[in-house]
């Protein structure tokens, strides 16, 4: 057995084991965020508390992305990635069982989202975080590897959604939590057997950038970690812009699986067709995602981002014409091709200009900053639904797919993206 960098050289294993648990922790996630408000809708059938129940679960994730990046860079990606998702199936799991203890309220199933929420930050940035490290241990491309990566979390967040829907159609919404926590024990399980041990932060000193400092030699405080990744991100306007335009994303497309849509099939009792979008959605995000790594070297970054940031906009807005099923379903899969592209391309950009001591704090500010947008648009889309219906919701999120789609195409920052950092 060889080694790259100090990391032991386990061809293939290491980044299938990576990209395994990365799909099976993001579909369980997935499959939690569509049984949650479909229960909500179930027993009070109002789609403004089912938003609200959803925001609950975004909030303290935005919290903990922004604060558990110090978190994985000091205590190690693969413990971190380990021990989030152990504790996200026991959050997960409390829900069915106080349930059967007649005990599960609104307001106790908000508190247990929110709860399982805060652990759901850092394990993404520690699976992110890993993948540079498994490219390097694997002998895979980085490209290569996030647009793998990217296409099978593109299985979880929109397939995950349809698998969401099936076993809803079969077993219930809180059976089908008992998947997502065995999910998530299966994802810790293949990390700990696969994926070779990456040190910890060892710069854990005053700023490398100050070897003057006073304190030199001393352990600096978690808080000044905090800033130390917050900072670094503030002065890099290209890594700014990313999670921006994310932000703006998220707020409207978030809103469209969990609140618009769920409202739409929900109405009429038709958890199949939700299943059958959904799993539309999730075909024409796989291919999409797996169109970043033949594209990569032929497109530019800023054409291929800005490409396909329109053609998401004008699917969304042919989505609200609600047409009848089979048709919603290919626009539903132009929306996932069309979209697909964008997270591999941004999640590259986001690991060559991160440093390495770094990189779990810049991943979970990022995702922090780009989860902002999402609580806002869960909040309005309820009430949007509500008062004027589904159509006007949907061309709403296309209008705001469209604003991040003009934030990309004026931002000073992308104008450089294909120049070397």
């Amino acid at each position: 057995m060889t080694t790259v960098g100090g990391i032991s050289r386990r061809p293939r294993t290491s980044a299938i084991g990576l990209l395994s648990a990365d799909w099976l922790s993001v579909t369980g996630n997935s499959i939690v965020g569509i049984a949650i408000p479909w229960l909500v809708l179930q027993r009070t059938g109002n789609a403004a508390l089912a938003g609200l129940i959803v925001a609950a679960a975004i909030v303290p994730l935005i919290l903990s992305a922004l604060l558990g990046g110090a978190v994985v860079d000091r205590i190690g990606r693969k413990i971190s990635s380990i021990l989030a998702d152990l504790l996200s199936a026991a959050a997960v799991a409390a829900i069915p069982l106080i349930d059967l203890l007649g005990n599960l309220g609104l307001g106790v199933l908000a508190v247990l989202v929110a709860v399982g929420a805060v652990f759901d930050g850092p394990g993404m940035a520690a699976r992110e975080a890993l993948t540079v490290d498994v490219s390097r241990a694997s002998g895979i491309s980085l490209v290569k590897l996030t647009s793998y990566r990217e296409a099978l979390q593109g299985i979880g967040q929109l397939a995950g959604p349809g698998l969401a829907g099936l076993l809803i159609a079969l077993i219930g919404p809180l059976q089908t939590l008992w998947i997502s926590a065995a999910m998530f024990i299966l994802a810790l399980t293949i990390i700990a057997l696969t994926v070779p041990k990456i040190p910890a932060e060892r710069p854990a000193r005053s700023s490398p950038e100050n070897t003057s400092h006073p304190n030199i030699g001393r352990r600096y405080s978690y808080w000044a970690s905090v800033r130390e990744g917050i900072s670094y991100l503030w002065k890099d306007r290209t890594l700014r812009a990313v999670g921006i335009t994310a932000a703006l994303l998220l707020m409207f497309l978030v809103p469209l699986e969990t609140v618009v849509l769920q409202s739409y099939f929900s109405t009429n009792g038709d958890s199949s067709g939700l299943a059958i979008v959904l799993t539309a959605f999730a075909v024409g995000g796989i291919a999409g995602s797996l169109s970043y790594a033949l594209v990569a070297t032929r497109v530019r970054r800023r054409l291929l981002l800005i490409g396909a940031l329109s053609a998401t906009t004008i699917s969304l807005a042919l989505l609200a014409l609600l047409p009848s099923l089979p048709i919603l379903a290919v626009i539903s899969a132009l929306i996932g091709f069309s979209a697909g592209p964008v997270n591999p391309l941004t999640s590259v950009i986001i690991q060559e200009r991160t440093p390495d001591h770094l990189r779990g704090r810049i991943i979970g500010n990022i995702t922090s900053l780009a989860l902002m947008g999402a609580p806002i648009g869960l909040l309005l889309a309820g009430p949007i639904v509500e008062l004027f219906g589904v159509p006007t919701a949907i061309l709403a999120i296309a209008a705001g797919c469209a604003a991040a789609t003009i934030h990309a195409a004026l931002s000073r920052a992308f104008r450089t993206l294909d120049t070397p950092n």
